[in-house]
């Protein structure tokens, strides 16, 4: 949709797997994606023995307790062969579309039961299997990778390792974010630490640390001895992040199943929708969506859920504090008479007359998207964030922190006129802002 879009994720598989899929594969990390491959297939015509291989790449190998129990020789030494090479690439993007194509394959060359079943079953894995699956898994990345670049080519996404129960203390602006789609882990169903333990460990990671902090997890209830009250007390740490970071009347839809602790089936919707209202959300709906059979938890804890609930929330709209500011560059005389009515006409009055630096608004929160439509305008600022630039900064300038010159627009409506020779689009621009025109209006025009 070309959102500009942030993804917060305990799990570090989760954020890698989201930043390759949601990433540009360019010229240079292809490259070096290729050179991978050039570099194992060479390896594959004259494989060491395992022993030699993991003597080779003792370090790449992760300390994994009992590891005799989990992989054979075979796969790991090549897994620590393929952790060697794409340690040396030297783009981002290279090391972590082979890092995907390398935890796609972790499972499948263990004695790890399958991906849903976490018990040791051995069975013959062959030299080279590892990596020839490593290969396969490599060239089907690169053409999702491929396949998905027109979809995901206008937006922008940062994906962030973190906890969501310490939202209310990060770092980033407050109402900085416009909507919130998300699912809180059920409670007591899923323990997603342990059956990606494998990969965490040969990417580097330590499942132990995703295990103290995995929210319902089902083996830490056991360990802690821990009910739905001590899961609701999560869930209500983030919600107070999220109500911290979401502009004031923007929704957040939350995703919720119900959980079981100590046979008794709570609520979750309902219990949600208490602690975001004690938060200061406004609950809109809850809508109520049933699972097929086929696509219920792996986990017997989980499966047990035959529906969902969607819970649709809004932190309650009021008057916000919006500051517009003008371009750095000089603007002419009747440019600045069209910026004050621009801005009467998008945002129903309120322009303090005369402000040529900033014009200060008390606004309708969901008046101040149109603003970034202005032509005479290069930032919207909400009280306490930071400034966004209006799209026709973002075409003068690109993202640039700093506004450039322009060519000063002397013949003023010499352009307008379609057999003239000249075209001032800012003038056009601003001329469709003050006729009321909506965006369709605009593009049949």
């Amino acid at each position: 949709m070309g959102r500009r879009a942030l993804s917060i994720d305990a799990n570090p598989v989760a954020t890698l797997i989201g930043r390759v899929k949601a990433g540009n594969l360019d010229h240079l990390a292809a490259r070096e994606v290729h050179t991978l491959r050039s570099a194992l297939l060479t390896l594959l015509a004259d494989l060491p023995s395992p022993d030699a291989l993991c003597e080779k790449h003792t370090e790449h190998i992760p300390n994994i307790p009992n590891v005799t129990k989990w992989f054979p020789e075979t796969s790991k030494g090549e897994l620590a062969a393929i952790r060697s090479r794409i340690s040396v690439l030297r783009t981002d993007t290279a090391r972590d579309v082979a890092s995907v194509a390398l935890s796609r394959i972790v499972i499948a060359v263990s004695f790890q039961d399958s991906e849903t079943r976490y018990a040791s079953k051995p069975r013959s894995i062959p030299p080279g299997e590892t990596i020839r699956k490593f290969l396969g898994a490599l060239d089907a990345t690169v053409r999702t990778l491929t396949d998905i670049q027109p979809a995901v080519r206008y937006g922008a996404s940062k994906f962030l390792t973190a906890d969501t129960r310490t939202l209310e203390v990060t770092p980033m602006d407050p109402e900085c974010v416009d909507l919130v789609v998300t699912s809180p882990p059920y409670g007591n169903a899923n323990d997603y630490h342990l059956y990606h333990r494998f990969r965490l460990l040969w990417l580097g990671h330590d499942p132990r640390q995703l295990g103290r902090i995995e929210i319902g997890s089902h083996l830490r209830h056991q360990r802690e001895s821990n009910g739905f009250d001590a899961y609701a007390d999560e869930v209500a740490q983030s919600l107070a992040g999220v109500q911290r970071l979401l502009k004031t009347g923007r929704y957040a839809v939350m995703v919720v199943g119900d959980p079981v602790y100590a046979g008794v089936r709570h609520s979750a919707a309902r219990e949600l929708s208490g602690i975001a209202e004690r938060q200061g959300f406004e609950t809109i709906c809850v809508l109520k969506r049933n699972l097929h059979q086929t696509r219920r938890s792996f986990m017997p804890a989980g499966r047990r859920a035959d529906n969902e609930h969607l819970v649709v929330l809004r932190k309650p709209p009021h008057l916000v504090s919006v500051s517009l500011t003008q371009p750095r560059y000089r603007l002419w005389p009747y440019e600045k008479v069209l910026r004050r009515r621009e801005i009467e006409t998008l945002t129903g009055g309120g322009l303090v007359p005369d402000a040529d630096e900033s014009s200060d608004l008390s606004m309708d929160p969901y008046a101040v998207p149109e603003t970034r439509t202005l032509t005479f305008t290069h930032g919207v600022r909400r009280a306490g964030s930071r400034p966004e630039p209006t799209w026709q900064a973002i075409l003068e300038d690109g993202l640039s922190v700093r506004s450039g010159n322009r060519k000063d627009p002397k013949y003023v409506t010499h352009g307008a006129h379609r057999y003239k020779g000249k075209f001032y689009p800012q003038l056009s621009k601003a001329l469709m802002n003050l006729s009321g025109l909506g965006p369709a209006s605009r593009v049949m025009d």
